[in-house]
């Protein structure tokens, strides 16, 4: 499997807040404020907010969306 492939794999994958600062090796606070920032898109479902990895992965990169 080739770099694109998972990329385009891991861009539907969706993950909370919490995974998200595990995937970066963040704390959960830098997390969030990232995410209300706007620095890292996010959806809301009810209260809970999920992030695509794909947007994550976009971002570390240095590509735009």
């Amino acid at each position: 499997m080739n770099d694109q492939t998972m990329t385009t794999e891991a861009s539907h994958e969706m993950m909370t807040v919490p995974e998200l600062a595990r995937y970066l090796r963040i704390s959960r606070p830098t997390a969030y404020s990232l995410v209300k920032e706007g620095r890292i898109p996010s959806a809301r479902f009810g209260r809970q907010i999920r992030v695509y990895r794909g947007d994550v992965i976009r971002m570390c990169r240095g590509e735009e969306k």
